[in-house]
């Protein structure tokens, strides 16, 4: 019997369902089938009561949550998932996770477990396999609990697939685990921690993604959401809880409803997957969580249970309906609601079995594991527009990705405290750009490089600037470059080759001149610290930072020896190699703004491609000189520097 929260009565209709929340289903019902594809049909959401799970072992398992979750930041902080590489196991801190396209930080911790799989899996190295990390020492109880509990939740799941298996009508009654999890999904079990109202804090961050009106009106007061309106990726999610908390929005009133809570009742809800596969029938709602307590915590254990990483996406072969509101539906499964709700997902490929699940799970956790799923790589998987933006933690999975990541982490410290003598033009947000392209130029690099090569190439393009004579006159012998690189533990061979790729840096010491050391070896990635740092001194950006500098420093932005092109030949025509070469000899000085595009810009702007052999940094070149280009027209044309065209240049950067 299917019944509501806060009633007695058995809801038959969709009008009823919308009015009185989400279903509590017994799967002991005869009717249990129907009920279930009713509930999928209409909320995509329902609590199952009578599912067979042992209530005193999930008693047990939410004791030893709360023990873990207890225990000081430092001890829970020593199984820090970051430490696990590709498994994706451990302690996830406070803010570690983040809702609204990424914009709100949750006011949750959690703990990340798996499968237990067997060092012979020819899949181990691949995101989310791996043995689990449990707290042994602290809560030696746990382990067996959680893993005990794991096999439940997966015998439960893999009940659920042969209920959906005949509420779809599909061939067989266990055609789902023969097709779609065949018989070894993949299990993602997660256990939150909620942390009271008085004590919830949020802060916006970056994100990539503009979200709707709507969203911004769900979480106008986010400071009270653990985790903030969305929507489930996979297939089918279970979720066992010890307070209320969740809730669901109606796909089609948008309202939200609380859903009832039962002890050890287990939270069923479709995923976007599982949307698809059905072609919609089913329906993957918008939810949310949150702690209404002020002085307690809230325990949550969504048990995310997915598709085999080698099931093939393809929409499912539904026959018939068990249920009149299934067989609405089904009527409906080409309306505009259907097309619009699944707008507001990643998933962009079709579901003709031309994709298999493995991809949806890469680019999913792309942004998580950037050595694995490089943007070079993702961005070729057609499963969906782009990776996931809810995880705010990276994990690195090599020790020299790992040694990068210190060095940028101590290069950030290292500008902040120098931010009163190093100026904007020459400032951390210069580094990580050129950070950025160097990262980019690696990802596309032929042949590959190798780890080691490439953590060398991204230090030397974060430190490039450390000891710049501008703002460092006195060194001489990268001296904070090396003391950077001993905090971070950069390994001792690394040091000479890192340093000699920041000396080949410089414009006024080398122009576009190569060793013939790296001519005669054909090692010109030691130049893409040089190129990349070029990128940022020509194009939108670099008339910018001229600009910065020229006024930081008093410099004139003209004089009466600057050329003065009409034609973009002109342009070319004045800057020779004469003036370039000139340039050099003087130790990288021009007289003034103007001056400088001629004697510096537009030659670094044009690098030769036989001496870059990237093809990220070619393309990036050829896009370089225009905005270059322009200005120096400008001025040709009336003698004086066109501030207000630096300022439109400037405003266009910040909007992107």
């Amino acid at each position: 019997m299917t019944t509501t929260a806060g009633t007695k009565k058995t809801t038959t209709s969709s009008t009823s369902e919308i009015a009185d929340g989400l279903s509590i289903i017994s799967l002991a019902s005869p009717t249990a089938t129907q009920e279930i594809d009713h509930a999928c049909s209409t909320w995509g959401a329902f609590v199952l009561v009578d599912h067979g799970l042992d209530e005193r072992l999930c008693d047990q398992v939410l004791d030893a949550a709360h023990e873990f979750f207890k225990l000081p930041y430092a001890n829970k902080n020593k199984y820090n998932l970051q430490k696990y590489g590709a498994k994706w196991r451990g302690y996830m801190p406070l803010g570690g996770e983040r809702s609204v396209h990424g914009i709100i930080q949750d006011a949750k911790e959690g703990l990340y477990l798996g499968d237990e799989h067997e060092a012979s899996n020819p899949r181990m190295g691949l995101p989310t396999f791996g043995t689990n990390v449990f707290p042994d020492q602290e809560v030696p109880q746990m382990r067996q609990l959680f893993l005990t509990y794991h096999e439940e939740m997966r015998t439960l799941g893999n009940r659920m697939m042969d209920v959906l298996s005949q509420a779809l009508s599909l061939p067989s009654d266990d055609y789902l685990q023969q097709h779609i999890t065949r018989h070894d999904p993949v299990i993602l079990p997660r256990c939150f921690r909620y942390i009271p109202q008085e004590e919830a804090t949020q802060s916006p961050t970056n994100t990539t993604e503009d979200p709707s009106e709507e969203d911004k009106v769900d979480d106008e007061n986010a400071i009270q959401w653990g985790i903030g309106r969305h929507s489930d990726y996979g297939l089918w999610t279970m979720i066992l809880t010890d307070a209320p908390g969740l809730e669901f929005q109606h796909h089609k009133t948008k309202q939200w409803h609380a859903v009832p809570f039962v002890k050890s009742g287990i939270i069923m809800n479709v995923g976007d997957v599982l949307d698809r596969l059905t072609a919609g029938r089913y329906i993957s709602s918008y939810h949310r969580a949150r702690n209404h307590s002020t002085t307690d915590f809230r325990l949550s254990l969504p048990f995310f249970y997915d598709p085999a990483w080698d099931a093939c996406m393809k929409t499912l072969p539904m026959t018939t309906t068990t249920s009149d509101s299934a067989s609405l539906a089904k009527e409906e499964l080409d309306t505009s609601e259907r097309a619009e709700r699944w707008s507001h997902t990643k998933i962009t490929c079709e579901f003709d079995g031309s994709v298999d699940y493995s991809e949806f799970l890469a680019k999913k956790v792309a942004k998580v594991f950037p050595d694995l799923v490089p943007e070079s790589v993702w961005k070729n998987l057609s499963s969906t527009s782009e990776p996931s933006t809810r995880h705010a933690l990276v994990v690195r999975t090599n020790p020299d990705a790992v040694i990068s990541d210190r060095v940028q982490e101590d290069v950030r410290k290292f500008y902040d405290d120098h931010r009163a003598r190093i100026k904007e033009s020459h400032g951390l947000a210069h580094i990580l750009a050129v950070s950025n392209h160097a990262n980019k130029a690696i990802e596309c690099h032929e042949p590959p490089l190798s780890p080691e090569l490439a953590m060398q190439i991204r230090v030397a393009a974060l430190l490039h600037d450390a000891d710049d004579h501008k703002y460092f006159p006195k060194h001489e012998h990268h001296e904070n470059a090396r003391m950077i690189m001993e905090k971070a533990e950069v390994p001792t061979e690394s040091i000479s080759p890192i340093l000699e790729m920041i000396d080949l840096v410089s414009c006024s010491q080398n122009g576009n001149s190569v060793p013939a050391s790296i001519l005669e070896k054909e090692e010109y990635y030691r130049l893409i610290p040089r190129w990349s740092d070029r990128l940022e001194a020509v194009g939108a950006i670099g008339v910018v930072r001229c600009y910065q500098y020229n006024q930081e420093h008093g410099r004139p932005l003209s004089s009466p020896s600057s050329p003065r092109a009409h034609t973009a030949d002109q342009v070319w025509d004045f800057a020779t190699p004469e003036r370039f070469e000139a340039y050099q000899t003087r130790g990288g000085t021009s007289d003034d703004m103007i001056s400088h595009y001629y004697d510096k810009l537009l030659h670094v702007a044009c690098p030769p491609n036989d001496l870059v052999r990237n093809a990220y940094l070619e393309d990036k070149a050829k896009e370089s000189s225009k905005e270059l280009v322009e200005l120096c027209l400008r001025f040709g044309k009336t003698g004086t520097v066109d501030e207000s065209y630096i300022q439109e240049v400037n405003a266009k950067l910040l909007a992107v």
